[in-house]
């Protein structure tokens, strides 16, 4: 709470706690690459679990939904920030049957 109250860009992984701007840079790159990965295997993302500014984490979902090769909706549930893939999109509408029509 101190640490947002300074209105300071941050990253934290485990016990550390990451200031440098280039750092969270490089951070950043990584958390789209492994998205972009993970979406092709995964039907949902949980980014809650990431303990990184709000502001740093909207910048990267802006990044992925502007980019062509990620599909997928990017929601809130709680306090979580979850990705579902095209996968886990259509899972959901499967699980759903009785609310959709699926037309082949």
């Amino acid at each position: 709470n101190f640490i947002n109250s300074l209105n300071i860009t941050y990253f934290k992984k485990g016990d550390l706690l990451y200031l440098n701007e280039d750092k969270i840079l490089d951070i950043k790159n990584e958390v789209r690459k492994q998205i972009k990965l993970q979406s092709k295997s995964q039907s949902q993302i949980i980014l809650g679990n990431f303990n990184i500014k709000q502001s740093i984490i909207k910048e990267i979902i802006e990044d992925l939904e502007q980019s062509e090769n990620l599909e997928g909706v990017f929601c809130e549930e709680g306090n979580q920030i979850i990705f579902y893939t095209k996968k886990g999109i259509n899972d959901k509408i499967l699980e759903s049957t009785d609310i959709f029509f699926i037309d082949e």
